[in-house]
Order: C-alpha cells, then sequence, then structure tokens
C-alpha cells in the first residue's frame, strides 16, 4: 500500500471516531490536533531545550484526583493517542508526551515527563517518553519504566 494512501486511511479513520464522539470528545480531539501540530512542528523548528521551556511549568503531583479528574484524565489521553497515532507515521511519543502534559495542566492535573533510554537491537539505541503521575504512567505505555532506563529530570538552568 502506498504512503499517501496509508496516511489517507488514518486519517478516515480519525474522521471515522470524530463523528460518533460526543461534542465534548469532540473538542478535545480538535484541541490534540492543533497541539500535536504545533509541537511537531516546534520539535522541528526549536532546540529541545526551548521545547521543555515552553511545555515544562513545575507542579506538585501531590493530592489525590477526584474522580472527575480521573475521569478528565482519561478522556485527554484517549484524545491525543487517537490523534497521535492516527496522524503520526513514527515516533509519536514525545510529541504525545507534551501535549498531554499541557492538556492536563489546563486540566488541573500536573504530570511528570520522562524520557528513558535502551538498547536496540536493530538500531543500537532507542528513546522514549512518557507521562507519570505518582509513579504511575499516563500516556505512553505502562511498562515504559521498566523497559527504558529513566534519564534524570532534565535542569533548564535559568
Amino acid at each position: 500500500m502506498s504512503r499517501p494512501l496509508r496516511i489517507a486511511l488514518r486519517i478516515a479513520s480519525l474522521g471515522r471516531t470524530f463523528f460518533r464522539v460526543s461534542w465534548s470528545d469532540k473538542w478535545l480531539l480538535l484541541q490534540a490536533a492543533a497541539g500535536i501540530l504545533i509541537v511537531r512542528i516546534g520539535l522541528w523548528v526549536l532546540p529541545f531545550r526551548t521545547m521543555v521551556r515552553l511545555f515544562q511549568r513545575h507542579q506538585e503531583e501531590e493530592g489525590t484526583l477526584t474522580v472527575e479528574q480521573l475521569k478528565r484524565q482519561r478522556r485527554i489521553v484517549w484524545a491525543v493517542s487517537a490523534v497521535g497515532h492516527r496522524v503520526l507515521r513514527k515516533r509519536p511519543c514525545l510529541t504525545e508526551a507534551f501535549v498531554a502534559q499541557h492538556m492536563l495542566r489546563v486540566a488541573g492535573i500536573p504530570t511528570r515527563l520522562r524520557i528513558g533510554v535502551q538498547k536496540d537491537d536493530r538500531t543500537g539505541f532507542a528513546a522514549h517518553a512518557w507521562l507519570e503521575r505518582e509513579g504511575y504512567v499516563v500516556i505512553g505505555g505502562a511498562d515504559s519504566p521498566t523497559r527504558f532506563v529513566p534519564l534524570p529530570p532534565i535542569s533548564l538552568g535559568r
């Protein structure tokens, strides 16, 4: 199957999803799509430290989330994953992590961006990004902390 056809099918799949969900989920999908576009362009044209400065805001992770916040977190992660996996061909993890972190922060749900590395038999090296909250993976795969060696938190050195 040709690349343009695969892209068209992924976008059509997202369109079908868009028309089947509630208005609030449509809004989340649109926010996720805009965020993914902005972050992806930012990762191409800006230094990584600049992207971290733009998206990382220190927030305490303390405190249990309410039932409503947990529902909101689940829907935001769903929207970011739905758009990210259909729009981005390869390596959506860092883009998805930045977008989800921003959307969650706006919803009052702080998270911590984690980046990990591992040896890869095929390429020799692999990196992965995910979000954590209180030691649990929010987006990026629940087994990420065990599969990848987490790097120390990024120091912005103001």
